[in-house]
């Protein structure tokens, strides 16, 4: 079933006792069509009254359970079936101190795991750090501790400098030794009498000396240090797997419980939710929100259900003054769905407005397969998205509607995987004759245009905006228009000379225009003339700008083709293998690179030639009152 706008929608005022909201809201969240909005304080005599403490209480027990559960990496299903009546806030405390003991023992685990995780990383690092120095023989802390009499420095020099700088030291006693290097660098030791440490202090700096400091737990000799970190690492690592044990034991022992509080917060997240919405005086309590018209009677027989008479329902279309408030709800096909994703990424329909997404569908599909037709290429689309898992699955009628767009035209090519001569053109390449296939593009475009201005006309017809339907830049004034400026290009191309009907039309509309801008512009004269005079020049070059726009539709047709050509060329300078590795690494590189900016360049086209022209998308997502399945 098509659909070419969103359903009618009623706004519904219900009146009811306070004290029963809770359990409604349970009801309501399960009959899942109710989309509460906030009380219009102007008309109704009820004041908001918000359940703040419920919903504190509840936002506080739902973080606690989320951070159990990621900690524990726990995966539950809160089944709300069984549960019958909503959550009293004592329960929910109640629950949320549960939640929150548990929490602190987990948080506490959780703090134990980063200290050793931390311990061994520290570790490992000591142990990489100790490769540098186990080719000395001596015992680590003596480098580190002052002598009375002997001067030891640890550093490193450029590999370069070493002889000089032994020279150099061993004129003041000094000794160097090395004992590693690496890359350009050479780790030394430096040893000598203390009482000359002064004069080696311009030599060690000519030579680029660093000292290298030393770990404080380095204090034996290196073997020995080695195998006590290890023995420190295999018991940090026992403790490690011990404190992941007790996580799982956690998540064990408590899964039956955090089962049953994420069912009752699921429950709880409804009253949560619609208590914000809730305005009372006394015993009072009233609740407002939109319901698709077809559902009217479903949420009649809900309140009956649980309510009995104890109610009033008030239920309305909606003003004409508030249809920018009115939520959307726009239902499609399976196969429809990747392309109304499409359409909402560039903005929800207003409520009422034209819904763009079927006509998105069938244009894209069309476009795309003129732009990127082989019979092979579409093939591979198709079977590739049998190969997509999780939420890419869903976009799977697209890649399959657009595959067989891509076979059709193919066909009408005569292209499978760049061979032109295996099967016959129903019409032609478009590298045979790429005048006709830029006509052919330039007449789509013109279409697709016209098109999009007449749902801008109805668009504000709608709206009751009847001047801009009748005289806007988008409205019968720039159809008019459109159509005067196509019917000059045509007389001057086709015949050399433009004719009165065509200038006529063009200079009437563009006054009509002209006016409507200086009457719905408030601001001085000149300020006004000159607006108007922009916008006029704008709503021309735009009309132009964005027929020429659709030669891109002609242009990767042809471009596609040539690319395959430049494949062959190629191809053909091998021998018979390296023609056919050749042909079929061009064939992926065609398919992978220049399908995906086909791709882009046709959700371009309709989104800003298009969409940009009649649709305003800024409507508001219908939003109802449901329970949360799973975590």
């Amino acid at each position: 079933m098509i659909r070419l706008r969103p359903e009618r929608m009623r706004h519904i005022t219900l009146y009811l006792v306070r004290e029963s909201v809770p359990d409604v809201s349970l009801h309501l969240a399960r009959f899942g069509w109710f989309n509460p909005i906030s009380p219009n304080t102007d008309t109704e005599v009820l004041t908001p009254r918000p359940d703040s403490e419920y919903r504190d209480t509840y936002a506080r027990a739902r973080k606690r359970l989320d951070k159990i559960l990621h900690f524990t990496d726990l995966s539950v299903r809160g089944e709300t079936g069984t549960i019958e009546q909503m959550l009293g806030l004592a329960d929910l405390q109640a629950l949320d101190n549960q939640l929150g003991d548990l929490w602190q023992r987990c948080s506490r685990l959780e703090e134990q795991q980063r200290q050793v995780s931390e311990e061994i990383r520290h570790t490992r690092q000591l142990q990489n750090t100790l490769q540098e120095y186990r080719a000395l023989n001596i015992d680590l802390s003596r480098l580190q501790q002052p002598h009375t009499f002997l001067d030891i420095r640890l550093g490193t020099v450029p590999l370069s400098e070493v002889n000089k700088l032994r020279d150099a030291l061993s004129l003041n006693n000094y000794l160097l030794t090395l004992f590693r290097h690496q890359e350009n660098q050479a780790h030394v030791v430096i040893t000598g009498e203390k009482e000359q440490g002064g004069n080696i202090a311009r030599v060690l700096e000519a030579a680029s000396f660093r000292t290298t400091p030393l770990p404080a737990e380095f204090h034996d000799y290196p073997e020995r240090l080695q195998q006590q970190l290890s023995t420190e690492l295999d018991e940090l690592q026992q403790q490690q797997q011990q404190l992941a044990k007790t996580v799982r034991q956690t998540a064990q022992d408590n899964h039956a419980f955090l089962q049953q509080a994420q069912a009752q917060l699921n429950i709880a997240e409804a009253y949560a939710e619609l208590s914000g919405q809730l305005a009372s005086s006394g015993a009072l309590g009233s609740l407002q929100g939109w319901v698709p018209r077809g559902r009217l009677e479903g949420l009649r027989r809900t309140l009956t259900g649980i309510l009995g008479d104890r109610f009033v329902l008030q239920i309305r279309a909606p003003r004409l003054d508030e249809r920018s408030k009115v939520p959307s709800y726009t239902e499609h096909a399976a196969f429809l769905r990747p392309f109304a994703t499409l359409v909402n990424n560039y903005g929800v329909p207003r409520y009422g407005e034209f819904d763009p997404t079927w006509l998105f569908a069938l244009s894209y599909i069309f476009m795309f397969g003129m732009m990127f037709g082989d019979i092979g290429h579409g093939l591979v689309i198709m079977l590739g998205s049998l190969l997509l898992r999780g939420k890419l699955a869903s976009y799977r009628p697209f890649f399959v509607t657009i595959g067989l767009s891509s076979i059709l035209f193919g066909f009408v090519y005569g292209s499978l995987f760049g061979f032109e001569e295996i099967i016959p053109a129903w019409w032609m390449s478009p590298l045979h004759d790429p005048v006709l296939m830029l006509t052919v593009a330039l007449g789509w475009g013109i279409g697709f245009i016209i098109l999009m201005v007449l749902f801008s006309i109805r668009n504000h017809w709608i709206d009751s905006d009847y001047r801009t339907a009748l005289f806007g830049g988008h409205g019968v004034a720039g159809l008019l228009l459109y159509a005067g400026l196509i019917l000059l290009a045509w007389q001057g191309f086709s015949q050399g000379e433009v004719g009165a009907a065509g200038v006529w039309l063009t200079g009437l509309s563009l006054l009509a225009i002209l006016v409507h801008g200086w009457v719905t512009t408030s601001s001085s004269r000149g300020e006004r003339a000159l607006v108007i005079l922009i916008e006029a020049f704008e709503t021309v070059i735009g009309y132009f700008s964005n027929t020429l726009s659709f030669l891109r539709v002609a242009a990767f047709s042809i471009n596609h083709v040539a690319l395959i050509v430049a494949v062959f060329t190629v191809a053909n300078m091998f021998d018979s293998t390296g023609q056919w590795i050749t042909i079929v690494l061009g064939n992926l590189f065609v398919l992978v690179l220049e399908g995906a900016i086909v791709a882009i360049q046709v959700l371009r086209l309709e989104y800003y030639e298009g969409f940009s022209r009649f649709y305003r998308g800024d409507g508001l997502a219908f939003r109802p009152l449901v329970l949360r399945d799973a975590a």
